[in-house]
């Protein structure tokens, strides 16, 4: 994961939108260091203005597909995954499959059952982990802003 402090000395085209199923995401362009930056698309509604500073992870360097999160330097929004609904499909999914595995059924049927309700499983597992390590990084930068700025104060 890699930590970039990004000024936006001018932001243009901001547009947000809403998902099919109630998510919500800003589109927006912008300019940092004399390099345009345009099509980056972040989570939520957050406040994006010229002047800002944001300090922005990626999983490759500078690779806006790979955006992970970011703090804003007022410690006022963050953007980022929320990791929980993964681990709640985590849960469902080990559920279902011990449920379905306490029945009465062939070992071909167990089989099956592990494969289709243990793979995903896995997979939400990981990528729970996976989120909740970037939200960890996100939460205590939040932090550190914000007992700076009192500090300040």
């Amino acid at each position: 994961m890699h930590r970039v402090e990004i000024h936006f000395d001018q932001v243009f085209s901001i547009a947000r939108g809403r998902l099919p199923m109630g998510g919500r995401f800003t589109n927006f362009g912008f300019e940092s260091d004399g390099k345009k930056t345009f099509d980056v698309t972040v989570q939520g509604w957050p406040i994006i203005e010229c002047g800002m500073t944001v300090i922005a992870f990626f999983g490759k360097e500078n690779d806006w597909n790979s955006f992970l999160g970011w703090v804003d330097s007022y410690g006022h929004s963050t953007v980022q995954t929320n990791p929980y609904g993964f681990a709640v499909m985590f849960l469902a999914s080990v559920f279902f499959m011990f449920v379905l595995l306490t029945g009465n059924f062939p070992w071909v049927a167990n089989v099956v059952i592990c494969v289709v309700f243990g793979g995903p499983a896995l997979l939400f597992l990981w990528v729970f982990l996976k989120q909740y390590h970037i939200h960890r990084e996100i939460v205590s930068l939040l932090n550190a802003i914000r007992s700076d700025q009192l500090i300040a104060k």
